[in-house]
């Protein structure tokens, strides 16, 4: 894979120096094949001087448009109300602080776990309350926690 985005790039650089067309498509063209190896390198030198953060803020709403016209096209109503965790971020750590506090999350490795087994054995909860049918199945719960979509070192830093 890297070697192919550096043949890419070499072509585009290429391309670049011996093009008489319009220099934006040109630039436009390397700066897309090379954008990967880019972003990286960029984030690594610069990504912790960042101080103007709208940077961020625009190129979320460039996605979010870009989705917002994509579901146009597909005939699908827009949504009614808009929520953006980033908008929220306050609220979002002060809530999973409260899930801490109360003895039902836990931290392992940087990530914040939810104690799935700790929650279903307090009694005044009922984890399979949204699906009652599947208290007890385990090959449910599997499904439902994401076993199929993290890697086997992750599982292990879980304990549920």
């Amino acid at each position: 894979m890297l070697q192919n985005i550096v043949f890419k790039v070499d072509e585009a650089l290429k391309q670049a120096k011996g093009d008489q067309q319009d220099p934006n498509i040109t630039k436009n063209h390397l700066i897309s094949v090379a954008h990967d190896p880019l972003s990286a390198w960029l984030d690594s030198k610069y990504g912790s001087e960042v101080r103007d953060h709208s940077i961020f803020a625009a190129l979320t709403r460039h996605w979010e448009n870009e989705f917002h016209r994509d579901m146009e096209a597909l005939n699908v109503l827009p949504p009614d109300v808009l929520m953006r965790v980033s908008e929220v971020v306050p609220e979002v750590v002060e809530f999973v602080q409260k899930i801490i506090n109360a003895g039902f999350g836990y931290e392992s490795n940087g990530s914040v776990y939810f104690d799935v087994v700790k929650f279903s054995m307090d009694p005044n909860h009922s984890y399979a309350k949204l699906v009652p049918e599947a208290v007890g199945d385990l090959q449910a719960l599997a499904e439902g926690e994401g076993e199929l979509s993290i890697s086997a070192d992750r599982l292990q830093e879980k304990r549920s």
